[in-house]
């Protein structure tokens, strides 16, 4: 984790910067974010911008008003990685296909929006996750090429730095990682904890089965000790009994697809 702090922390600075900024001139950091990104796309800082755009969905899921300014900020993040994929065919001329299975549902969820009550609502996240399935991967796709697996290491050290802030602000200001004797990180929300803990978890375990060494023993259990812990203090059943589940048919799986199949 020190190594991750090391070699990010410009990076890291930045995002105190957007925080700093957001929570005390809120609006005004809809001016900063953009130069930020068309800094890092310049400099191709690619794991970068996927952090960026990660961190801002974590803090807009937050019920906390410091926050909010996420919400405007992270449509904007995605607007411009979508407008840098279109423009920059030079940096993205492979372009990744993940999304195409995904079009009959996206056509479907357009044509939705017509009967929704409401549709300008329904129409704006419609296409922000459309914008998401497009771009994501092709970024992924081109920081691959760069580096290879091996951005996989820093998302899943970025999603334990994350937690691992809200595990040490307990102490410091507690109001704002709980919510009702439930801990919320700086998420904002304990609901919000478990499904991240859980999307984190199967991420982990699919990234550990593709490359068993990609992680060495003390790390392993420094990450599984901060998401076991923050699932534990965000008292997220739901969450819990997920990754049970998919631990016990994991080990099916193991012995036989058709185990797992049935």
């Amino acid at each position: 984790m020190l190594d991750f702090i090391g070699r990010y922390k410009l990076f890291i600075a930045m995002l105190a910067v957007w925080l700093i900024v957001g929570i005390a001139a809120g609006p005004a950091v809809l001016a900063i974010i953009p130069v930020c990104v068309i800094l890092m796309h310049r400099k191709k800082m690619y794991p970068e911008l996927i952090m960026g755009f990660f961190f801002l969905i974590v803090l807009s899921d937050s019920r906390q008003y410091y926050f909010f300014f996420a919400k405007n900020a992270k449509n904007l993040y995605l607007i411009m990685m979508a407008l840098i994929l279109i423009f920059d065919n030079r940096n993205f001329r492979l372009k990744a296909k993940v999304f195409y299975p995904f079009l009959p549902f996206l056509f479907f969820a357009f044509g939705l929006v017509a009967i929704s009550p409401i549709q300008f609502f329904s129409l704006q996240k419609t296409i922000a996750y459309s914008l998401m399935f497009v771009a994501i991967p092709n970024y992924v796709l081109r920081i691959m090429k760069d580096r290879g697996e091996e951005i996989f290491k820093d998302i899943i050290l970025f999603f334990t730095f994350v937690l691992m802030i809200g595990i040490i602000m307990i102490p410091i200001l507690p109001d704002i990682v709980y919510l009702k004797g439930r801990f919320t990180g700086i998420l904002g929300n304990p609901n919000g904890v478990g499904i991240f803990c859980t999307v984190f978890f199967l991420l982990l375990t699919l990234i550990i089965h593709r490359n068993p060494r990609m992680f060495n023993r003390n790390e392993l259990i420094f990450i599984y000790g901060i998401l076991l812990f923050s699932m534990y203090l965000a008292v997220s059943r739901n969450a819990i009994f997920s990754i049970i589940l998919f631990i016990v048919f994991l080990r099916f799986y193991k012995v036989s697809y058709w185990y797992g199949f049935v």
